[in-house]
């Protein structure tokens, strides 16, 4: 099973920094402050997603992105 990792702008990154996103069909659809509250938004707003189907990623906070 191969894992996609989906692009997030610069202004998604902003915007969510520090939250959990959930993505479906490579857009972020809900977040929260944890992976199950992420998944949980995700979930009501698809239901007939499957579990698999729903990503889902930190974004980190800015001062946390040490390259």
């Amino acid at each position: 099973m191969q894992i996609e990792v989906p692009q997030i702008s610069v202004e998604e990154q902003k915007k969510y920094a520090g939250k959990h996103v959930a993505i479906v069909k490579d857009k972020i659809v809900a977040y929260g402050n944890t992976a199950k509250e992420a998944f949980q938004k995700a979930k009501k707003l698809f239901p007939e997603k499957k579990t698999e189907e729903i990503g889902l990623m930190y974004i980190p906070r800015e001062e946390m992105m040490i390259l």
